[in-house]
């Protein structure tokens, strides 16, 4: 026998760790590997979508692999409206020219007749635009902006109603209360070393809004830290949730609605519910009805509720001679309007656009019209002198006659729209196939457009030395002069602006009450040129917009 001891010493002994390593070493290739196919994958996938234009026979850009030709705007480098102007001044002899939104293939629009086929001639063809949450889902999305194809025609055709000439006169009065309120404020900064106007031209259109629209006194001009005037902040503040979903939007609109995301802060959202609810018992209480846009919003609603009920009843309900009076009511009013109904989330998300849009914008405006004004003292004293003259004819009320009558005014704001439009482009949606004009190239279901709306305001061809501030460029001869639908800081065609006539009466007003008794210089904290938010949609000053301000004699200046 042998011994045991010398056996166990014969027989080499097994390291198992010579087999388990191999195999997580195995294991560790085999997902790299993985890893590394799946993104070659993507980076195949990638580059075919960039190629989108340049296989269908357009000109296009050549983008970079993964943010397309948006880079700069993702790192926040450059604003998103300078960015399609650097794309559009690239390729000067082309009507057209292909980009890329990371990996989304985009059309760019350079053509004045191309321009108006999209958004006017073939508008059926290109109803919708492109960041649109049709799921329903998100209840701050129930609004005109965010609204498609019969639901958005038929909510428009019911609030166009807002802003009638008979409206409008109705409303200028209110405007104008706070406007004097504004010129209480402007005469207290008179001989400060700088006051920011973008501030108060902010708080102003925050109380036009506030009057006009929901028939309440938010007092921000009185109150600059009112929660008004905070939530307006707050809602044009860039953050990193908002801007992850902006771009999230661009990649995949779809992702956003079936994940349910919304830009809009919860805070902003409890606000708009609280201010819906406020100005509804207010009304109750009050027991009068008011002319301004909520009031319209409401009695439609509960018109929209009414008309379901009168849908519902029953062949022995029918027989009611209320029922029938209600519903031939309805019917005989509602003959222009379509089924689509009003209920509670499109009430709240249509007045949160109404805020949104039009202090913003309106604001921003002015405050640009009051900076090149400081610059160009021969225009502000030319605006002076036809303000005075029309405002001493009518014992100083600025009515709505009055203000249509203020021609250069018009020209001035028009000129400052040029320069600095509210949105820098539009965008529409290809909802069919579509044979673009004098041409062989074809737009599918689907495919992304865009028009460029501060470039073309920059086009030497349209508007020479586009640097200047020239308001005479908007005289009737030279507007004739110039191709149509090279001017476009509302829009054109069945999607642009509703409030076009609100907003100019809003600023033709706040220019007479101001630039009438006070004149705006340039301060030694004015910017020079002015920085915008490079994360902003919208054209906004960074800094606001600084000036000096000092009262104006009776001869002009002073």
């Amino acid at each position: 026998m042998i011994p045991s001891s010398d056996f166990s010493s014969s027989v080499p002994s097994i390291d198992t760790r010579h087999k388990v390593v191999p195999v997580a070493k195995l294991r560790i290739m085999l997902l790299i590997f993985l890893i590394a196919f799946l993104l070659v994958l993507v980076l195949i996938y990638l580059r075919k979508c960039q190629k989108t234009w340049q296989n269908r026979g357009f000109p296009s850009t050549s983008p970079n692999l993964l943010f397309g030709d948006i880079g700069d705007s993702v790192w926040g480098r450059k604003m998103i409206s300078f960015v399609v102007d650097d794309i559009y001044k690239k390729y000067p002899n082309e009507k057209l020219v292909g980009f890329y939104e990371f990996f989304r293939p985009n059309l760019l629009i350079r053509d004045p007749q191309l321009i108006e086929s999209v958004l006017v001639k073939d508008f059926s063809t290109f109803t919708d635009r492109l960041w649109i949450d049709s799921s329903g889902n998100n209840k701050m999305s129930k609004h005109l902006f965010m609204m498609r194809g019969k639901q958005w025609k038929d909510l428009r055709t019911k609030l166009i109603t807002t802003f009638s000439t008979n409206k409008l006169k109705l409303m200028v009065s209110l405007m104008d209360r706070c406007a004097q309120i504004m010129d209480t404020l402007v005469e207290e900064k008179c001989g400060e070393e700088s006051v920011d106007m973008k501030e108060i031209m902010s708080r102003f259109a925050t109380d036009v809004i506030g009057y006009c629209i929901f028939g309440l006194k938010f007092n921000t001009l009185t109150e600059p830290e009112s929660e008004y005037r905070i939530i307006g902040k707050k809602m044009f503040n860039p953050n990193l949730k908002a801007l992850i979903i902006g771009f999230l939007r661009v990649i995949s609109p779809k992702t956003v609605a079936l994940l349910k995301l919304t830009e809009t802060a919860p805070e902003v959202e409890e606000f708009f519910s609280n201010l819906l609810r406020q100005s509804e018992d207010f009304r109750k209480k009050e027991s009068f009805r008011r002319n301004d846009l909520m009031q319209l919003i409401l009695d439609i609603r509960d018109r929209d509720r009414e008309r379901a009920q009168c849908k519902e009843y029953d062949d022995v309900g029918k027989y009611f001679v209320l029922n029938l009076l209600i519903h031939s009511w309805l019917t005989e009013y509602d003959v222009s309007i379509a089924e689509e109904m009003i209920d509670d989330d499109t009430v709240l998300s249509n007045i949160f656009i109404f805020y949104m849009a039009g202090f913003e914008t309106t604001a921003s405006t002015l405050s640009f019209c009051l900076y090149e004004l400081s610059f160009h003292p021969e225009c502000q004293q030319r605006l002076r002198e036809e303000i005075r003259a029309l405002l001493e004819t009518n014992e100083n009320v600025a009515s709505y006659e009055v203000l249509k009558k203020m021609t250069y005014a018009e020209m001035v704001i028009s000129e400052t729209l040029r320069k600095y439009p509210p949105v820098g482009f539009l965008f529409r949606v290809c909802n069919e196939s579509y044979q673009l004009p004098e041409s062989s190239l074809q737009l599918f279901r689907g495919d992304r457009v865009t028009i460029p709306v501060l470039p073309l305001h920059f086009d030497e061809k349209y508007y020479p030395n586009p640097e200047k501030f020239d308001p005479d460029r908007f005289t009737p001869e030279n507007i004739s002069a110039r191709p149509p639908y090279t001017y476009l800081p509302f829009g054109d065609g069945p999607r642009m602006c509703l409030a076009i006539r609100f907003a100019k009466m809003e600023m033709k007003l706040c220019l007479a009450r101001i630039i009438s008794k006070y004149e705006f210089l340039p301060s030694s904290k004015t910017e020079i040129p002015l920085q915008m938010h490079s994360r902003s949609f919208l054209l906004n000053p960074k800094n606001g917009i600084q000036l000096r301000v000092r009262p104006a004699t009776k001869g002009g200046s002073s």
